[in-house]
């Protein structure tokens, strides 16, 4: 299907030049593309970690932390590369990391509609004249990635890349959401965080860690059946009388 920016005045509209895309998104991978530009994004931008930590210089922090931690902090990030792996930490794991891993996945029953119908799909011939279509469903979908944020020889360094990692969430939740040339993206994306997991058995003992949830809902397309459109039909008159 083709869909397009358009006036709401413009009449008849034009069709749609974006694309919906079948399959279940891959929400594990866009995570970690989307986070590793909000890393690059702070490694080479000067003013970024005053705008991540700027809280540090509060008159209540500034005497504590102030811009000195805040140079510190990213010195620290920029000096090391930040691992994101699609999978737990090793047991020698050094750098600091960050672990994506699917939590649960679940069809959403209230976006459920009749027959699940998402739209249909024309199937245009070497004419351009449209020779049929396919019908296409629809399954809607939560998804929830743990991430988990990763880091050694003290608490502090991972509750820095936590504040970071949720800066790089919030900050540029919209262009996880946007999908280029795509009518179907994420959306509803919200986040929780914690220290506590029960999942910790799993981690080295000298490592620290603290765990942000990321839940967000899509539509999976998927193809049913196709569907032939009639291409032309004769009419018969017969006069009055005859």
């Amino acid at each position: 299907m083709l869909v397009t920016e358009r006036d709401i005045l413009q009449y008849p509209p034009p069709l749609v030049n974006k694309e919906c895309v079948t399959g279940i998104m891959p929400i594990d991978f866009l995570v970690e593309r989307f986070l590793e530009i909000g890393f690059e994004w702070f490694k080479n931008n000067a003013a970024a970690p005053n705008k991540v930590f700027a809280h540090l210089l509060d008159v209540s922090l500034k005497e504590k932390y102030g811009q000195a931690k805040i140079d510190e902090i990213a010195a620290y990030i920029k000096g090391h590369e930040i691992d994101i792996k699609q999978a737990w930490p090793l047991e020698d794991e050094e750098s600091p990391s960050v672990s994506i891993n699917l939590q649960s996945s679940s069809e959403i029953s209230e976006y459920t509609g009749l027959d699940d119908y998402a739209t249909t799909v024309a199937s245009l011939g070497s004419d351009g004249v449209i020779k049929g279509g396919q019908d296409q469903g629809y399954t809607p979908i939560r998804d929830e990635v743990l991430l988990g944020i990763h880091a050694v020889g003290s608490p502090d360094k991972a509750k820095y890349l936590y504040y970071l990692v949720v800066y790089i969430i919030n900050a540029f939740k919209d262009q996880l959401e946007q999908r280029p040339e795509r009518i179907n993206g994420l959306f509803n994306i919200t986040w929780r965080a914690t220290d506590l997991s029960r999942m910790n058995e799993y981690l080295p003992s000298h490592m620290f860690s603290r765990f942000v949830t990321i839940t967000a809902d899509h539509f999976a397309l998927f193809d049913k059946e196709e569907i032939p459109f009639i291409e032309g039909f004769n009419v018969f008159v017969t006069p009055e009388g005859g």
